[in-house]
């Protein structure tokens, strides 16, 4: 669990912009290829007739593992990524989601945008050829214009999952109208066949992990959470109000255990079996690895191992 800055520039300080350490971004991705990471800029351009426009500029990168040396594999001017909100690569293609800032010029020509509301677009970028593909907005039903964001929560039966996020409120026109929260929906997206569909999963996943194709998410009005693992479907009934202050938002599934996190407790979801961290109550599971359960507390500034005999002793 050492760390070092990711740059394998000679004699480089690691301090200047010209490092990869800082070029790549919060969110590159990284592959046997080289690390992929976005660039974007955006604004409003003023123009000689004395117009205001607003452009955008995006392009996808990539450093060399072995040099730093970095190249434009892609650029596209339709979209900023939000690849923060989530992306994939499927069969050699980046897969992520864009906002067009959503640019409104008010009454004395003034351009103000955002990326809370607009047009948000699936896209794709094949890594190998740089060739750029924009699907259209992931939804264009009622207040779409007015959602918050639309991201790539997770990959099951061969189909990205998409998340899908707006505020409802009574009138947008009124900066004194209530918001009622926001309304979710997921959709599901074919990459071969290029088709959406509203999806069968309910509700945002709180777990995915593609390695072993396991899905979890939450049935809230039956008070169940679905965990699809190993080709099964297991139901584990629980409170989801009293989970993690009301809201369940992640619950890491491994070898079958599922842990709620806050509660100090987890589950074996072939049996819906209740089991204690004791002295480990607030630690996450990270990953299970040769035959042991990785756990690290809170500011992951610590990490234990434990077999199954270990974990089950615990109270």
């Amino acid at each position: 669990m050492s760390t070092a800055p990711f740059c394998s520039k000679p004699n480089c300080t690691h301090k200047t912009d010209d490092c990869l350490a800082k070029a790549v971004g919060n969110c590159p991705i990284l592959t046997k290829n080289g690390v992929f990471f976005f660039s974007d800029k955006y604004g409003v351009e003023e123009k000689k007739d004395g117009k205001r426009e607003f452009e955008i500029d995006s392009k996808l990168c990539r450093a060399s593992l072995d040099s730093s040396e970095i190249e434009t594999v892609a650029e596209f001017t339709d979209c900023v990524p939000r690849e923060y909100d989530g992306c994939m690569v499927i069969d050699g293609v980046l897969w992520f989601t864009g906002d067009d800032m959503n640019p409104i010029t008010n009454e004395y020509g003034a351009i103000i945008s955002s990326n809370v509301g607009g047009t948000h677009y699936l896209c794709s970028i094949d890594l190998k050829t740089g060739e750029y593909t924009n699907y259209g907005s992931v939804y264009n039903g009622e207040n779409y214009d007015k959602s918050s964001h639309a991201s790539i929560v997770g990959y099951y039966n061969s189909n990205l999952l998409i998340n899908y996020e707006y505020a409802a409120s009574p009138d947008y026109e009124d900066p004194s109208a209530p918001w009622f929260g926001l309304s979710d929906l997921m959709f599901e997206f074919d990459p071969k066949t290029k088709e959406m569909k509203v999806s069968d999963i309910p509700s945002r996943p709180i777990f995915f992990d593609l390695e072993s194709e396991t899905l979890a998410y939450c049935e809230y009005d039956a008070n169940k959470i679905i965990v699809l693992a190993d080709n099964k479907r297991y139901e584990l009934n629980m409170d989801i109000a009293k989970i993690d202050g009301g809201i369940a938002n992640y619950a890491p599934v491994y070898n079958n255990k599922i842990i709620m996190l806050g509660s100090g407790k987890w589950y074996d979801i072939t049996d819906q079996s209740e089991h204690y961290l004791g002295e480990y109550a607030g630690w996450d599971f990270e990953d299970y690895y040769d035959g042991c359960y990785i756990l690290s507390n809170p500011r992951r500034t610590k990490y234990v191992k434990l077999t199954e005999e270990e974990l089950l002793a615990l109270k």
